[in-house]
This record gives C-alpha cells, structure tokens and sequence, in this order.
C-alpha cells in the first residue's frame, strides 16, 4: 500500500512539474481541452481573442514546440489535439 501511494505523489509531482513549465496561454488551453477532445483556430481565437493570423502563427508554434499535434490535415477547418505528453494534465 505505500509502495502504491509513494507511486501515486511521483506521478503527481511529475504532473505539477509539467504544470509549472507550460506557460500561461498554454494552461488556458488545457480548460479548453478538459471540455472538447479537439479544438480549432476559431476556439483558439475565441480564447484568446486574437485574429485568425495570430492564432495560426501561435498553433504553428505549440505544434512545432510539441504542445499541440495536427488532428487534420485539411487547411480550410484545421483541428489540433492536445500532445500526449500533456494528456495526464486533464486528468
């Protein structure tokens, strides 16, 4: 039962570690996807209320920085997911 428990506070201080480095755009992000499994530019814009450029240069920037993946690769409605990494964040 302990070892279970000494399990338990790694796994959570790990997560408030990942916590800790993401940076305040990305934490607003996570109540978006705690709601919905994928979001788009528009949800992002919405967020943030930026335009359509600054919200897809900013989702260009999670992507290549490993916070959010491409969901589809359709240009016109782009969806993005939430990183695996960062999957036990909504939990």
């Amino acid at each position: 039962m302990k070892q279970m428990q000494a399990a338990a506070k790694r796994q959570a201080g790990d997560r408030s570690e990942l916590l800790r480095q993401l940076d305040p755009q990305q934490r607003q992000l996570l109540t978006l996807f705690q709601q919905v499994e994928f979001v788009t530019n528009a949800q992002i814009a919405a967020l943030f209320g930026y335009s359509a450029v600054t919200t897809r240069k900013l989702c260009d920037e999670l992507v290549a920085t490993g916070f959010l993946e491409l969901a589809t690769s359709d240009r016109q409605q782009l969806r993005y997911k939430l990183a695996a990494l960062y999957q036990g964040l909504l939990e």
